[in-house]
């Protein structure tokens, strides 16, 4: 179950005219859908569920809100997610349910062939978030993990004498270790493949963007500087 967060009647609304939009027979209006949902939100939301592997999910534990201001969008958050990165293999890219943005992904990705728009878009944030240092790469995954988990440690203590169970800080440091030494290093490229299987991401390559011979993913580029891109064909 999900909760909708807005006036209950206009909510509920809006909410319907999302759905309408989305289940339209035949080509859908993806310019309709663009003007209720925050779509390159929505697209994030997805890919950091299915990279994570959260189980209890998306028929489960999700919210979703609406500014009520005109032209507010629909965008949906993550919540109760203790069911993520625990299954190096977990394949949520073809395995989830077909509810609230479920639904969506699956009408926009995959009935009748989906949606061109988004299905390019999404690739291309598939491609900015598990390539090139993106924010699901295993080094910046296992850097902010790290990071979190030395400003929570002491905490643990009293946590694991609250809940007990076996739950120590032992046990804790334990599960950090098999996330940085495991479950990150791996899981990146099992997601990719899992993208490639389905059909939402290509064996291509991607070709590189090459400032003065070096590779570049954003930041700054100097006057005069030389434009190049390589790639492996295809």
């Amino acid at each position: 179950n999900g909760n909708i967060s807005d006036d209950a009647a206009a909510g509920a609304v809006a909410w319907n005219q999302l759905f309408n939009a989305v289940r339209q027979r035949g080509n859908i209006d993806y310019f309709a859908v663009q003007e209720i949902l925050d779509v390159p939100q929505f697209i994030d939301y997805m890919i950091v569920n299915q990279f994570g592997g959260n189980r209890d999910w998306p028929h489960n534990n999700w919210y979703a809100t609406k500014g009520r201001e005109p032209g507010g969008k629909w965008r949906f958050h993550t919540w109760d997610a203790e069911f993520s990165l625990r299954d190096l293999n977990h394949n949520l890219v073809s395995g989830y349910q077909a509810v609230a943005s479920g639904e969506i992904l699956q009408r926009l990705t995959i009935t009748n062939g989906g949606v061109p728009e988004f299905r390019r878009a999404f690739g291309d944030a598939l491609h900015r978030h598990l390539f090139n240092g993106g924010l699901l790469t295993p080094q910046r995954n296992i850097d902010w993990v790290n990071e979190t988990a030395s400003q929570f440690e002491r905490a643990i203590v009293g946590e694991s004498a609250r809940w007990g169970r076996g739950s120590t800080l032992e046990t804790w440091r334990a599960r950090i270790a098999w996330l940085t030494g495991t479950y990150f290093p791996q899981r990146t490229n099992i997601v990719i493949n899992q993208y490639r299987n389905a059909g939402l991401y290509p064996n291509t390559v991607a070709p590189s963007l090459l400032i003065d011979g070096t590779p570049q993913f954003g930041g700054d580029v100097f006057a005069g500087a030389q434009l190049s891109l390589a790639g492996s064909g295809g």
